[in-house]
């Protein structure tokens, strides 16, 4: 996944003129959201601060500039992480068939 905007002075004067640029020509988020179907905070993130592809291509079809726009990120699930248990050998899963004597099967 790309780096999601980052806060960096740079990153903050890039969402500031976009902002103004916005102010200038009377365009709001939720005018945007509205007539791109999006919600309101979807818009917002994908102006401000990090831009899906597909997202961006719709931005860029409605004229707002490319330099202003935020970098790209890919969304997607996070890898599932398994359990790490000091006593268990890594990346070793629990045996269903082994049952311990303190359990009750119904």
């Amino acid at each position: 996944m790309a780096a999601i905007a980052d806060g960096s002075k740079t990153d903050r004067l890039r969402r500031l003129e976009m902002l103004v640029w916005m102010e200038e020509r009377d365009i709001t988020f939720t005018a945007t959201a509205k007539y791109l179907g999006w919600t309101f905070s979807t818009t917002r993130y994908n102006l401000l601060f990090g831009s899906e592809p597909e997202r961006r291509a719709a931005l860029l079809k409605l004229g707002f500039p490319e330099e202003l726009l935020p970098p790209v990120v890919r969304k997607g699930r996070p890898p599932v992480k398994i359990p790490r248990f000091p006593g268990v050998p890594q990346n070793a899963a629990p045996d269903p068939s082994e049952q311990t004597s303190d359990m009750i099967s119904a």
